[in-house]
């Protein structure tokens, strides 16, 4: 990393990155016990630098640059290191900075972390810019674009024409934890056909299915469709799911031959936001309604 020696300690070159950063020593010794705490190094501070992992230099060096107090902060795939809870406080620290003036330049392939981020955001394409707009619009937009590439298969039987998420305000990329949604599906057909479904998955970033369902399975009988025509229907959801990146698979099936006509997969993508930090697959909304600290009595603690 830039502004780091290797063969001097991670004290050390706390120093040598604050100052080279802008900040004197006084600045940074007062800051030294929060720089420390952020980045969890406490145990390797005194250890030369070239014995860390790549991961641990962008974790020491994006601790002191969070504390540099700069009019503008650039940020560029540090939230690809670290674990979970580094990563939320490497968002939360983005955030309070971002709250108290500085001007951000998040630069990610992280879509999730530029939507709770970024309030606008620039698409590049090799090197030039495609567009500047509201994160979502611009997101969106991407997205379209690479599944444009994929594209409906029109010579198939039966295809899936187009697939659109949205919420009571129209097309959304990105939700709250929770938030209803609804899902648009549409099928053209080529050849008559009969006795058909359209299923609907959603997948995790890993490509573990963690919801799955058809218009049959709710309900629904099986739709027959002739040349020309074209089948529509609307799956409305409750985003009970917990913070992450989540993609949407579609298909056309026929379930009493075991048979799959198109599939998209992903259809889209979609981002899921939380006030609360949980993990796993689902939401259940935790709230703590009670806590409480026992002090040993004296009789326990006699041996």
């Amino acid at each position: 990393m830039t502004g780091f020696h290797p063969d001097l300690t991670g004290m050390e070159n706390i120093f040598l990155h604050g100052t080279i950063l802008g900040m004197n020593k006084r600045e940074i010794q007062s800051k030294l016990d929060q720089i420390i705490a952020f980045s969890g190094l406490d145990e390797f501070i005194d250890t030369p630098v070239k014995r860390y992992s790549s991961g641990m230099y962008a974790r020491l060096g994006f601790s002191v640059a969070a504390h540099v107090n700069a009019e503008v902060l650039v940020v560029d795939e540090v939230l690809s290191v670290g674990d979970f809870v580094f990563q939320q406080r490497c968002m939360e620290r983005i955030r309070s900075v971002i709250q108290a003036g500085t001007t951000v330049l998040f630069v990610s392939h992280n879509l999730k972390a530029v939507t709770e981020i970024c309030q606008r955001a620039m698409l590049l394409e090799h090197g030039k810019v495609v567009t500047i707009d509201e994160t979502d619009a611009v997101i969106r937009k991407y997205l379209s674009a690479e599944s444009n590439q994929q594209g409906p298969d029109e010579t198939k039987p039966v295809y899936i024409s187009k697939v659109c998420v949205r919420d009571v305000a129209g097309e959304q990329s990105t939700f709250e934890s929770g938030q209803k949604a609804w899902v648009d599906v549409e099928v053209t057909c080529r050849e008559a056909l009969e006795k058909l479904a359209v299923v609907l998955w959603i997948k995790d970033e890993t490509q573990y299915i963690i919801f799955h369902t058809s218009t049959e399975r709710l309900g629904y009988g099986p739709f027959s469709l002739q040349p020309g025509g074209t089948y529509r229907c609307t799956f409305e959801l409750d985003l009970n799911i917990a913070h992450g990146t989540f993609h949407l698979v579609t298909q056309v099936y026929r379930y009493d031959i075991q048979k799959g006509y198109d599939r998209r997969d992903p259809a889209t993508t979609i981002f899921i936001g939380s006030t609360t930090a949980v993990g796993g697959a689902v939401n259940c909304f935790p709230r703590l309604i009670e806590s409480e600290t026992i002090p040993a009595s004296a009789e326990s603690c006699e041996v």
